[in-house]
């Protein structure tokens, strides 16, 4: 959020922040009053735009939790969304190209082709990969099917290990020994949780691990491409210019994702995996910056900002 106040403030509009969570029903009485105060006074005084930032969801049933239709029933004004992960399935937009609703803003969806993409560029020699996730979970599943995808394009074969709960986690991990030259975790709950059972093995059979987050590089994973959210808050701050200065309408506005990404290593996981540092270097080439680090990191200044 604070990447979208500052790039609106710098592009001369001012931006308070009245909400700070919207994830219960309170939020939308809010949004009624809000929308009737409007009406009833000079549209110019009052805000033009609202942002949220998040579209919260049920881990267990990846439904969204807020009634995102109330906000498209109660608010007029045009609301831009930011860090939302499937716009489409937490009710925001009709499609990713053309909302139809008073709503539009940016995703922050896992760049899943890119993370298998990175694999190979880390290991070119790379021919099966192996994939830790719960069947139950529909997020992980809809990860997969991702993962399948980019791997048939880059000729990567796919080996799937299942774990429905924690205990399970490490010998899915151990399955995977011999059969593969790197694991992909996907953002699954289950795995996630137990993640270190994975790092171990890995670690002592010398696979390469890619995750979908970097939270998980920070644990230990070697590496994974992912999006700096303060610079997803400016994208969504221009999105709210066009609209705001009547260049265009949010029903017309495709949903907008952040073109540049980080590439995000652990250089101790690396180096126990005998990766070196002028070895990776060389990743950063097609990003906006690359991150060395486990616990402390150095951030490589970019050559491009917004």
């Amino acid at each position: 959020m604070s990447g979208f106040r500052i790039r609106l403030d710098q592009l001369g509009w001012y931006c308070e922040p009245l909400v700070h969570s919207i994830s219960d029903e309170r939020f939308f009485s809010w949004v009624t009053k809000f929308n009737e105060e409007v009406v009833r006074t000079d549209v110019r005084i009052k805000s033009k735009i609202m942002v949220e930032t998040s579209a919260a969801t049920d881990i267990s049933t990846q439904k969204p939790i807020v009634k995102y239709s109330l906000l498209q029933k109660n608010l007029s004004i045009p609301v831009l969304f930011t860090a939302v992960t499937d716009p489409v399935a937490a009710g925001l937009v009709k499609t990713m190209d053309k909302p139809e609703t008073n709503l539009t803003g940016t995703t922050d969806i896992a760049p899943v082709a890119e993370q298998i993409k990175l694999i190979q560029d880390i290991k070119p020699s790379v021919k099966n990969v192996g994939v830790i996730y719960n069947t139950g979970e529909v997020n992980s599943v809809v990860q997969v099917d991702l993962v399948k995808e980019a791997a048939q394009q880059l000729g990567l074969n796919i080996v799937e290990a299942v774990a429905t709960n924690t205990s399970e986690v490490d010998q899915a991990a151990k399955s995977l020994v011999g059969k593969v030259d790197a694991i992909y975790i996907p953002s699954d709950n289950v795995v996630v949780t137990a993640l270190e059972a994975v790092i171990q093995v890995a670690q002592k059979n010398k696979i390469l691990l890619v995750s979908t987050e970097k939270d998980s590089v920070y644990r230990g994973m070697v590496a994974t491409i992912g999006l700096d959210y303060y610079k997803l808050g400016r994208q969504t701050a221009e999105m709210a210019l066009k609209i705001l200065s009547g260049k265009a309408k949010p029903q017309e506005m495709p949903v907008e994702s952040r073109s540049q990404k980080d590439v995000i290593i652990n250089l101790k996981a690396a180096k126990a995996l005998d990766y070196h540092t002028s070895e990776l270097a060389g990743l950063s080439r097609r990003d906006s910056r690359i991150i060395f680090g486990g616990r402390a990191s150095i951030e490589v200044p970019a050559q491009f900002t917004c």
